[in-house]
């Protein structure tokens, strides 16, 4: 009898053992399951960021092939937005088209390429630096955001002719915007 106590004992260590062991198997195969819960969340995270970025890609492929156009007249367009500044900002909108015209004709005639529909501010403005001018009170036409772009990329001091006092309010609206920037600034 004793014999099989202590064989009953080894069966139940045994047993015991196995549940033990069943026990950490089961821990194992819930921390298992939460790990593929986790990565079944981090892939659907994956798939959607991966569905954003694809049309990021066919964004930054059209703009790469912009870059690369626009890198082949440069140089031209550059000449002909300094001629523009140097030359061409006393005149009047009629006259600028009319000699920017003769000169991108003529370029085309030296084999110079030129950007399509080439404008001085489609070259040197800022869309949003046009927007801040027209709400200090610059008018909305191309003409005058020509304008205040050759203001801006010139070292002299422009003489205005302005007889509707347009000229005026821009520029105190400017100088009040630049004012109330510089305080914003100074509170930060």
């Amino acid at each position: 009898m004793s014999t099989k106590q202590a064989d009953l004992r080894v069966v139940v260590k045994q047993f015991e053992g196995l549940q033990a062991k069943l026990k950490e198997k089961g821990e194992y195969k819930e921390k298992l399951q939460e790990d593929i819960q986790d990565c079944i969340i981090k892939i659907d995270r994956a798939q959607v960021l991966l569905d954003g970025l694809g049309g990021e890609k066919d964004r930054w492929t059209g703009q790469k092939m912009q870059i690369e156009k626009d890198l082949n007249t440069i140089v031209q367009d550059s000449l002909l937005s300094a001629a523009t500044i140097s030359y061409l900002a006393p005149y009047t909108s009629k006259y600028r088209v009319e000699y920017i015209h003769r000169w991108t004709k003529q370029m085309m005639g030296e084999f110079l390429p030129l950007s399509r529909g080439y404008t001085l501010e489609k070259y040197l403005g800022d869309p949003v630096q046009v927007r801040k001018w027209q709400i200090c009170g610059l008018p909305a036409d191309s003409f005058s955001a020509e304008n205040g772009i050759i203001m801006s990329q010139t070292m002299k001091w422009p003489l205005l002719i302005d007889p509707q006092t347009q000229a005026n309010r821009y520029i105190k609206g400017l100088i009040m915007q630049n004012t109330a920037d510089k305080k914003k600034k100074k509170a930060e």
